[in-house]
């Protein structure tokens, strides 16, 4: 299994502090999305490209770190 994904996007609205995307090239997944985290100057009709990566080091350490929290708790 791929650790990454790459897909296009369109940005259909823009309504308050959210954007509607639509995912995919037959932009059949809607989504809402904050207005925040689009690049900067994006308006409706705009293409987008995403890449969405697992961080397998980073979420093992955060699993590691809880596990160390919860030990330290029942040891309380």
């Amino acid at each position: 299994m791929k650790a990454e994904k790459k897909f296009k996007a369109l940005l259909d609205r823009i309504e308050g502090d959210k954007g509607m995307v639509l995912l995919g090239e037959e932009e059949r997944e809607a989504v809402d999305f904050p207005k925040d985290f689009l690049p900067e100057g994006a308006k409706e009709g705009d293409i987008l490209s995403f890449k969405i990566r697992l961080e397998s080091r980073r979420t093992k350490e955060a699993k590691a770190k809880v596990a160390e929290m919860i030990k330290k708790l029942s040891t309380s």
